[in-house]
């Protein structure tokens, strides 16, 4: 019912503000407890998903991308709430490298950009600062309930069951369910998209995945570290293909195989290689204790739309 109940806050708030976000007086829309979400922060974040997706400022892709915009921004507004709570300091070089990894490498292009589309970078900037605090803080709250020897001892079954690796470059679109009902036009959407503009210009716009500052690119993973169902999709994609969307109980997630490859465990390299597997099985675990903290604090926190 809570659920229910914000989707339909969320869309009242949307239409209701399509205009204020680009009026030129600021006010506040959204308040989290003490943190405030205002029309110029939703105007900015509208803007900076179509910089980032290749996409013009039309009324259109505005309309598509502002429901996105708005739930990004309010759970960018949680996660400060949180972070600041443990007094967590993302790292400079790491906030540095995200901004490196978004812009290929070209940072003062991608200040450029956002300078000619009247995007605030500094924005921007302190929401991916935000999200690496937040990075640091689930690190923090749940190091130490991941049991390495436990992970360990899987990694050693799996070599021990195959001696080959199978490896998979994927990348994904991840999209909210506020509206069953509403499914089946969120998938025929998604699919215009991804053929209309390409895979990784719709993750920037429309993915609420952590991923999709970088175009949903999630790198190399390990067949061993990925579920059962996961592997029977991509096992059958080819390179390039995208997937049936996957639908979950409040997600909708599309994969695309982006590369892979199948090769012999090099038995020198074995510490190399379950210490690699080590990582991205930690990694997944990170990624779900992040998306339940985050869960818990938003059913904690005051959300009201002014």
């Amino acid at each position: 019912m809570r659920k229910l109940f914000l989707s339909l806050f969320i869309f009242t708030i949307i239409n209701l503000f399509t205009t204020l976000c680009f009026a030129n007086k600021n006010k506040i829309i959204v308040k989290i407890d003490n943190e405030i979400v205002t029309s110029y922060e939703l105007k900015n974040k509208i803007k900076t998903l179509l910089v980032l997706a290749n996409q013009n400022l039309s009324q259109k892709n505005i309309n598509e991308v502002k429901q996105q915009a708005l739930v990004q921004l309010i759970n960018s507004k949680l996660k400060l709430k949180e972070i600041t709570k443990y007094s967590i300091e993302a790292n400079e070089n790491t906030i540095r490298d995200q901004l490196m990894n978004i812009s290929s490498n070209n940072l003062p292009a991608l200040k450029n950009t956002f300078l000619q589309n009247n995007v605030n970078y500094d924005l921007f900037k302190n929401e991916i600062k935000i999200e690496m605090g937040w990075q640091k803080l689930i690190y923090f709250l749940y190091n130490k309930k991941i049991n390495d020897e436990e992970l360990k001892s899987q990694i050693e079954s799996f070599e021990k069951s195959n001696l080959n690796r199978e490896d998979f470059r994927i990348a994904e679109i991840e999209i909210l369910i506020e509206n069953q009902s509403q499914i089946k036009k969120k998938i025929e959407l998604i699919k215009d998209q991804i053929e209309r503009n390409g895979f990784d210009n719709t993750a920037v716009k429309y993915s609420i995945s952590n991923s999709s500052t970088s175009k949903g690119d999630l790198g190399w993973l390990d067949s061993k570290v990925i579920s059962k169902k996961i592997y029977s999709i991509l096992k059958n994609l080819k390179i390039g293909e995208v997937s049936e969307p996957i639908i979950g109980p409040q997600n909708i997630v599309f994969l695309k195989l982006m590369d892979k490859k199948i090769s012999k465990i090099d038995k020198n390299k074995s510490n190399e290689y379950k210490e690699r597997l080590l990582t991205q099985k930690k990694n997944e675990l990170y990624n779900l204790y992040s998306t339940s903290h985050l869960s818990k604090i938003r059913n904690n926190s005051l959300i009201e739309y002014k």
